[in-house]
């Protein structure tokens, strides 16, 4: 089942029943706005919908510390999809916080690339919904990015066969997530976005 056809041809459904429905690619959140705003006061058109944030809002789950989204039925195991429509619908009510997630802080044991904090090493992360307040780690996303695009040395069986002494110390890099995703989408034969960081998508320019 590949989601983003599921997103797709639930879009498609909804405008065959008279409504407008826009079927949002689920990209990096964090990307900054590069492009001009088709009006003035909205955001550029590149920045993408916290899809988590959303489900959240949604009450189709909450955010772990981890900040990795659980659902009820399913866990962390779940792809999510995003359409933005003008169709009223109602939503679920909102999952309590700390019903899902019980702060066991297993995640943080086991994260390969240290990037999960433990509670008071960094600020965490805050937002508020219907007056509940979620919270979860301040997750490094350098590291993050680095294990989980296949540049942890601990974890990828690649790189110990391809690049045999390319062992970086992921849990300890300062490394920030552009850098990270500049150096991993090579590894993929693809280059990484212009930022506000770096305005070439090469490794090196």
């Amino acid at each position: 089942l590949f989601r983003p056809i599921v997103t797709y041809e639930t879009a498609c459904f909804i405008e065959d029943h008279g409504f407008e429905a826009v079927p949002v690619y689920p990209g990096v959140p964090e990307i900054e706005g590069l492009r001009k705003s088709v009006k003035e006061g909205r955001p550029p058109p590149e920045v993408t919908l916290q899809v988590r944030i959303a489900a959240v809002a949604a009450g189709l789950g909450e955010m772990g510390w981890s900040k990795v989204f659980i659902n009820r039925k399913f866990g962390p195991r779940v792809r999510l999809g995003t359409i933005l429509t003008d169709a009223e619908l109602e939503p679920d009510p909102l999952v309590k916080p700390g019903t899902l997630c019980n702060r066991c802080l297993r995640c943080v044991k086991d994260c390969p690339g240290g990037a999960i904090p433990k509670p008071g090493e960094r600020p965490t992360k805050k937002i508020q919904i219907e007056g509940q307040t979620y919270e979860w780690g301040d997750v490094h996303m350098g590291r993050c990015t680095l294990t989980h695009h296949g540049l942890n040395w601990e974890v990828s069986p690649f790189l110990k066969k391809d690049a045999p002494g390319l062992d970086l110390d992921v849990r300890h890099s300062p490394m920030s997530e552009e850098t990270a995703y500049k150096l991993t989408y090579p590894l993929a034969m693809a280059r990484w976005r212009p930022s506000l960081e770096f305005a070439g998508s090469k490794v090196m320019n």
